[in-house]
């Protein structure tokens, strides 16, 4: 199994030592541009083993790499709240804490997570829908779903979100 720590700029620090303790195997990979997550995620597929991704804001607990392991579900996830109170959301078709098995990566092309603009998905405002990170989970969710590979994630638990939203956040989206 392959492990991918991925993060923008620097990650939670809960996050790290999680990762550090948990899952001491795992690849640290560094984001910070728009298409470089799209980018490391897709150069990662389909390696011929199961490739698990865990953003640098989600603190893993020690059942989480165990759980993965022992689980022959094609798709598998822990669940997280996303967004600040009150607008959380319980998420689990993110990237934040997931598994994809090497043979859901068999029948899904790398081109399909990183790729233009399709007229499903929202225009991005960051790359104008030229390939960045945004929608990324979304792309591969759709990419599982349309294949019939599996009908939803398997959920295993939840892990904590630690990603701090600040007032430009809340500014875009009408709060303040």
């Amino acid at each position: 199994m392959k492990i991918i720590f991925c993060y923008t700029d620097v990650p939670n620090p809960r996050a790290a030592e999680a990762i550090r303790k948990y899952a001491p195997t795992a690849e640290w990979i560094r984001t910070v541009e728009h298409h470089t997550y799209a980018k490391e995620l897709t150069s990662r597929w389909d390696s011929g083993e199961d490739l698990v991704v865990i953003e640098g804001d989600k603190e893993i607990t020690a059942e989480v790499i165990p759980s993965f392991e022992a689980c022959d579900e094609p798709w598998c996830v822990y669940e997280y709240w996303n967004f600040p109170e009150p607008y959380q959301q319980n998420t689990i078709y993110g990237l934040g804490c997931t598994k994809y098995s090497a043979e859901a990566q068999r029948q899904i092309p790398a081109e399909e997570i990183y790729r233009k603009h399709d007229g499903v998905l929202n225009r991005c405002p960051d790359c104008n829908n030229d390939g960045c990170w945004r929608y990324m989970d979304t792309r591969i969710s759709f990419a599982i779903l349309s294949r019939c590979i599996s009908f939803a994630p398997h959920v295993h638990g939840r892990v904590n979100h630690h990603h701090v939203y600040d007032d430009e956040w809340k500014r875009q989206r009408g709060l303040i």
